[in-house]
């Protein structure tokens, strides 16, 4: 059975609320309070862990035992610190809502826990009536351990990341829980170090 996570951070980087339109009746932002919260709270659901919603702030000493999730300030911010704890916290982390065109190549070149891109997150903020399973980018070893699949290709995988769907899992959330779950066992056992 795989590990329960005990900790899982939504890290929230300055440009989290960026506003990408405004007039004088209506602000719209990248992302909202509430989206993030629900997000959050669907994940926690599905995993049975404690999720936050962290401001990021300087030091990691928080996040050294947690799956982080964030967009791609929060990898800019994580690049900044030394190789290995960069690494370290790099291989924690699930990139969000990134440009769908650099998801293959981002998640390889940096080696993180995965990646959701800017289709399938806006796909669950304004259609979560419809969504399906899977959708995300994550390792290879990891989907085959709990019954995901891809298509190969270019496009849908690199040597070590494939964009897979899980028909058992019929959100983001629930499916993204899942990885997660399997992932955390996976990493633990890669290095000794459990994050249970």
């Amino acid at each position: 059975m795989p590990a329960i996570i005990r900790s899982i951070s939504v890290v929230l980087t300055p440009d989290w609320n960026e506003v990408v339109h405004e007039d004088d009746d209506h602000t719209i932002t990248r992302r909202s309070d509430e989206e993030i919260d629900r997000f959050a709270e669907e994940i926690q659901e599905h995993t049975q862990s404690t999720v936050t919603v962290a401001e990021y702030s300087n030091d990691w000493e928080p996040f050294q035992k947690s799956i982080l999730i964030g967009d791609e300030g929060l990898l800019s911010l994580i690049t900044q610190e030394p190789g290995p704890a960069a690494r370290a916290l790099l291989s924690r982390t699930v990139l969000i809502d990134a440009w769908n065109s650099t998801v293959p190549n981002i998640a390889e070149v940096y080696q993180l826990a995965a990646v959701i891109d800017s289709r399938r997150y806006f796909k669950w903020r304004t259609e979560s009536e419809r969504e399906y399973g899977g959708g995300l980018y994550g390792r290879k070893l990891v989907v085959a351990k709990f019954g995901g699949s891809w298509k190969p290709g270019p496009v849908f995988e690199t040597p070590n990341y494939c964009y897979f769907q899980h028909d058992a899992f019929p959100t983001l959330p629930s499916v993204l829980a899942e990885y997660i779950r399997q992932y955390t066992s996976w990493i633990s056992h890669l290095d000794g170090t459990p994050l249970t």
